[in-house]
């Protein structure tokens, strides 16, 4: 009776470790699942903007070169960009006119696949030029872009250029690049 006891006692101590140790290679296996999906996934956002000419007048737009940088497509991409001026000094903060203002641009971005977003035109006016020009303004043009990885998880990014006189072309901003 005794040895039954004890080998019981042995079998329920080995048991435990043995769920132990299993739990800790699923885990350990999840960590390497999703070390793979971060490096397989879609990384999609600003390479770069193109040039553009500032000047009084109609249908002034900033046009971005958006890639997708991952090793697999993006899904279901939206997207959405604006532009603001604001007086040197105020605080900067992504707004837009019209809170459903995504639009669904590529449904599918693939590796490597470059698309160009641009803001929706406006006028500007002599007394934004001027501002901007004489170091009075800073113009900000910015966006959103959001997609789904093959995986089904959902990521956004966020991208914010300013420009204003004697930079010579748009500067990042120091709020809004963000990418998840």
């Amino acid at each position: 009776m005794r040895w039954t006891l004890n080998a019981t006692v042995v079998q329920a101590i080995c048991a435990v470790a043995l769920a132990i140790s299993s739990f800790g290679t699923l885990w350990l296996l999840n960590l390497q699942l999703s070390e793979m999906h971060l490096d397989q996934r879609a990384w999609v956002g600003i390479g770069r903007v193109n040039s553009f000419d500032f000047k009084v007048g109609p249908n002034f737009a900033v046009p971005f070169d958006v890639a997708n940088t991952g090793k697999t497509p993006a899904l279901h991409v939206k997207t959405k960009a604006s532009l603001k001026t604001l007086e040197k000094g105020q605080g900067f903060a992504a707004t837009y006119t019209d809170p459903q203002s995504y639009k669904p641009s590529i449904g599918v971005v693939q590796p490597q696949m470059h698309i160009t977003l641009s803001t929706l035109p406006t006028d500007v006016s002599a007394a934004q030029y001027g501002d901007i020009q004489n170091g009075r303004g800073i113009l900000y043009a910015y966006g959103d872009i959001k997609y789904d990885d093959i995986y089904g998880n959902p990521h956004e990014t966020t991208f914010c250029v300013m420009y204003y006189a004697g930079l010579s072309g748009p500067s990042p901003c120091d709020v809004y690049n963000e990418a998840n």
